[in-house]
């Protein structure tokens, strides 16, 4: 699992790539990207983020700093990236 890393008071760009056993996957067809935000150990969403995917298995989106004001604190959170029904992420976002 990758840590990312955004900034309070800021907007912050977070990057993902995803692979499958057969190299980058896919990400182009029309299913919508959605992240999905939690504090760390809780399962209820702290917020949502809409995000870009692409045919080489990249996942882009950004935390604004409106979002960041008002839902991070300094604390480690977890993500997940549905692409579609599909969990196709997860990671850790360390707000600082």
């Amino acid at each position: 699992m990758q840590t990312h890393r955004c900034y309070l008071n800021a907007a912050t760009e977070i990057t993902c790539w995803v692979r499958d056993a057969s190299g980058r996957r896919d990400l182009s067809s029309p299913a919508v990207a959605t992240v999905y935000v939690y504090p760390y150990g809780s399962t209820v969403e702290a917020f949502t983020i809409a995000a870009v995917t692409t045919s080489l298995g990249k996942i882009t989106f950004t935390v604004t700093a409106a979002d960041a004001d008002a839902y991070l604190t300094q604390a480690p959170y977890r993500f997940a990236v549905l692409w579609g029904a599909e969990q196709v992420y997860s990671g850790l976002l360390e707000a600082v």
